[in-house]
Order: C-alpha cells, then sequence, then structure tokens
C-alpha cells in the first residue's frame, strides 16, 4: 500500500464525502490536498523513541507536554495505516485482538468486537493508554488523561444498543468539556482550572457508548488553525512530524483513538481533517443534538473519524429529526452538474497541491459520469472573514472577565498571545451595532449560499490553501507583531482592518 507522504488518496476521500451529501443530509465536508511524493513504508510505532509518560488523572503542564529531544527529522513519522484507503477487515475469529489491530480500526469495528466480546472495555483502554503513552511524547497532543474514572465508566456500562459501545475516545480540551477536568481555554493564567460540568455535546457522545479517556490540545480560545499555544506547545503531526495537524486529528491519525471530538467555528475540524487524512465533518446549524440551534453561532461540535462509515453512524445517532432527514434524502442525479473551483474564498495564493487536489476529484467524478463544472466563488469571502473577525473580537472582552476571576484586573499584554490581545483591544471598541451588522452580512452571505446550491448540491473546493505548515507555524506576520502589540492609538477601523490583515 503506498501513502500520501502527508495524506491518503484524496479521490477516495472526496467520493466518500460525496456519499454523505448526496444522501441528502446537507453536510459540509471540505477535502484536503496530497503531496504528489509517497513513501512505501513507515517505522512501525514501537520504535518511536518514548522521552515521558502521561501520569494518569493528570493535567499536563506545558513543561511535561513537550518533548526534550532533539528537533525531530522532518521525514520521521508515526506508523499508522489509514482506514481510508485500507479496507479493514479484522482478525480472524480464533485470533485475539492485538494492539496494531486496535490502531488500525474503525470506532465501529471496535464496538463490534466489544460486543461480541472479542475484546473487554478494559482491554481497549489498555490499547488506547499504551498508544497515547507512547506517542505523546513526540506528538503533544494530549493535555489529560482521566484513567481510573474511564475504567469505572467501561465496568459500569451496559450494552443497550450503543453504536460505539466501550470505545475509549479523546474530547477536544475547548468547549468539550468532563466534569473534573481541564478547563483552561487555553490561557496560561487559567492553567489549573477544571470544569465543574460534563457539555451536553460530550453527554451526547457518552450515550453513544464512548468512553472518554482525556482531553486533546488546541490553539489559545480556538482563535487560529495551527494546534500551538504557549499553555500546550506546540502540536506535531504523525504523518510528518515536523508538521502541524490538530490535537484530536493527531489522536486519531496516530491511532490513540479511533475517533475524537472537534468543533468547528471557522474550520477546526476540517483543516485539521485535511492536514492529518482524515474526514471531517462541520454539520449543518441546529441539527445535531449537543449543538447551538441560534442563527448567530457558528460553531458546530462533531467529530474526526478515519471513515464515513462511523461519521454517517454517529451522524444519525446525533440526528434531532430523523424522519424529516430521511424523507430529505436524496440520491445524487449524475446529469446535475457539480461545481468545483480552484480559488480560494478571499483570492489569496493557492498551491499547486492544493489545485491538483481539486482537479484530481474532478477527474475522477467524470470517470463514474458525472458532470462538472468549474465556477467562481459564489459569495465574497473578504467579507466574510471580516464580519468573521468582527464576531471574533466581540467575543474577546470575555477574557479579561475570565482574568479577573484569577489575576487582578484588567487584562495585561502578556497574559495572552498576540491574537488574543489584539482581539481584545478591537473588541472593547466595538457597538451593538457593528456586532449586528456583521451577523446581518453572515445571513446574507448564507442566503447567496442557499440560492447557489439549489443549482449545485455539491460544491467541490480545496480545504486549504496549503499543506500542512510548519509545527511551529505562527500565522502572524513578524512585520504586525509590533502593531499588533500596541494598538492604543489606533480607530476602530484601523484596529479591524490590522486584524483582517494578520
Amino acid at each position: 500500500m503506498r501513502y500520501s507522504k502527508h495524506y491518503p488518496s484524496q479521490t477516495r476521500q472526496t467520493l466518500l464525502a460525496l456519499l454523505l451529501v448526496a444522501a441528502g443530509l446537507q453536510t459540509g465536508i471540505l477535502i484536503g490536498q496530497a503531496d504528489e511524493s509517497t513513501i512505501d513504508s513507515q517505522p512501525p510505532v514501537s520504535q518511536v523513541q518514548v522521552s515521558k509518560q502521561l501520569q494518569p488523572e493528570s493535567v499536563i503542564s506545558k513543561a511535561e507536554h513537550t518533548p526534550t529531544a532533539p528537533p525531530v527529522p522532518a521525514e520521521k513519522v508515526i506508523s499508522q495505516p489509514s482506514p481510508l484507503t485500507t479496507k479493514i477487515t479484522g482478525p480472524s475469529q480464533q485470533a485475539p485482538i492485538t494492539l496494531e489491530d486496535y490502531k488500525a480500526a474503525s470506532a465501529s469495528q471496535l464496538a463490534e468486537w466489544a460486543r461480541q466480546q472479542r475484546v473487554t472495555g478494559q482491554q481497549l483502554l489498555d490499547f488506547a493508554l499504551e498508544t497515547i503513552k507512547t506517542t505523546n511524547p513526540e506528538l503533544n497532543n494530549v493535555i489529560s488523561l482521566r484513567e481510573s474514572l474511564a475504567r469505572q465508566e467501561s465496568d459500569q456500562m451496559v450494552d443497550q444498543g450503543q453504536p460505539f459501545y466501550k470505545v475509549p475516545i479523546l474530547v477536544k480540551g475547548l468547549g468539550h468539556s468532563i466534569a473534573g477536568s481541564s478547563n483552561t481555554n487555553g490561557l496560561a493564567f487559567l492553567k489549573d482550572k477544571t470544569s465543574s460540568s460534563t457539555s451536553a455535546f460530550v453527554k451526547q457522545l457518552q450515550k453513544a457508548g464512548f468512553i472518554v479517556i482525556g482531553q486533546s490540545s488546541f490553539p489559545e480560545m480556538g482563535w487560529i488553525n495551527v494546534t500551538n499555544s504557549n499553555l500546550y506547545g506546540n502540536t506535531h503531526n504523525p504523518w510528518q512530524l515536523d508538521k502541524n495537524p490538530g490535537g484530536s486529528a493527531a489522536a486519531v491519525a496516530s491511532g490513540q483513538v479511533s475517533l475524537a471530538s472537534a468543533s468547528d467555528g471557522g474550520g477546526a475540524t476540517r483543516i485539521p481533517a485535511a492536514w492529518s487524512g482524515l474526514v471531517g465533518l462541520h454539520p449543518t446549524r441546529g441539527i445535531l443534538e449537543g449543538n447551538p440551534t441560534s442563527e448567530r453561532s457558528n460553531v458546530s461540535h462533531f467529530a474526526l473519524t478515519k471513515n464515513m462509515e462511523d461519521t454517517k453512524k454517529l451522524f444519525q445517532f446525533l440526528l434531532k429529526d430523523k424522519a424529516k432527514a430521511q424523507q430529505n434524502s436524496q440520491h445524487l442525479d449524475p446529469s446535475i452538474p457539480i461545481a468545483y473551483t480552484t480559488q480560494t474564498p478571499a483570492g489569496t495564493p493557492i498551491s499547486k497541491e492544493a489545485i491538483t487536489a481539486v482537479k484530481e476529484a474532478v477527474a475522477f467524478l467524470q470517470e463514474q459520469g458525472y458532470q462538472t463544472v468549474e465556477v467562481p466563488y459564489p459569495v465574497d469571502g473578504k467579507a466574510m472573514m471580516h464580519y468573521y473577525y468582527t464576531i471574533a473580537a466581540s467575543a474577546a472582552p470575555s477574557i479579561n472577565f475570565m482574568a479577573q476571576q484569577s489575576l487582578k484586573p484588567p487584562l495585561q499584554k502578556d497574559d495572552v498571545e498576540f491574537l488574543s490581545w489584539a482581539l481584545y483591544q478591537t473588541g472593547k471598541d466595538l457597538s451593538k451595532e457593528d456586532v449586528d451588522k456583521a451577523w446581518q452580512g453572515i445571513a446574507e452571505l448564507t442566503k447567496q449560499l442557499n440560492q447557489f446550491y439549489q443549482k449545485y448540491p455539491i460544491f467541490l473546493t480545496p480545504t486549504t490553501a496549503y499543506p500542512a505548515p510548519p509545527a511551529d507555524y505562527h500565522h502572524i506576520p513578524q512585520e504586525l507583531v509590533a502593531q499588533l502589540s500596541d494598538m492604543s492609538q489606533l480607530s476602530k477601523h484601523e484596529k479591524l482592518d490590522l486584524i483582517y490583515r494578520q
């Protein structure tokens, strides 16, 4: 089996995404780009140097969490076959389930084995924890573990037909709170804060049969699309360790867990999926349990998976109105054209890898008998980004409130990272009218896209303009750092313009 250096076959991934969309589920799946170079084999996980081990029931500080070994060679990878390109048949009925079986299996397969008593819940936890403790020193993607509680919950779980019966899962450390576990928002001054309750979405995951074993890493406040922060350090990509993935994406791609929770307000599920060879779904607003219903929310809660079987199964479990979804389902008529573009929403530069990925997917669809048509981007992407950052800035003053709960007010520049500080400075100047105007703009763009989808039910685009960036990538250009650090002399509009440019 041959693998892309960064990602599995994008043509197959595109087809799988189309199957779900064509089923009438009205979802938002974006497909990543592939590197043209390939490798034939990867070193097994057992060959990875183990520099540290996680302590059960602990929140991992940056010092514990960041490997002290020399920089990782660019070509060093952690072996993990991807079910997107490999059919998982599992061991024979007589053979015991092994660690390698666990790492290769989908969540659905693990649940089936547990239900058949081919493997116990405790054994599944053993496999998950062993893989985490072996790979996390290199990946730096797990911020806390709750081993003893997970073992208790697994023993107490009764088989009631849960689709993911006793399957271990890591949940995103931001927004997917679980009682007693870390609840920092990625802010260094909240490093010791824990949650007093479990979020509605995590409760739904537990209802589906998942056993939460810990939390995955994320950027400060979730405002950037790379997973590095002052609190947790840099997360590394299992396919190529000097690249950035996403905390949950690294967990699934490396085989720590077969499925991990994710949330998405501006690409935080879809972008890591593209960088890690996974399926990333941003569900339609309001149709899934545990998700916001307000039209003034752009956040979705779902998961990163290895294949469309798990994505579809979790989606169907969480559906609020299954009858309505079934009624709206339809097969894609090959005579209806599929739209595609090789542009970015805001007209920014795009890599040859991204363009190649789209063109390969288009060629594959044409071979299957589908009509395709290249179209310009149907909405004003620059306006969309302006609205997005206006809304983000309006939420930033909440950091000052959190700081007042643990520090002396007001918030200081050194308490947060550059973007958080810039958004905070900008947010203080925004009026309710400014925020209302941004949401009205989002509503108008939504209306335009709905009209576009009446003509083209499927729109194929690159997920990201470039392949995964370096693990230590910082998105703010150096020339803007000084300006973002002190915006006190700028007007509201100058501050907003500076935010848009970063």
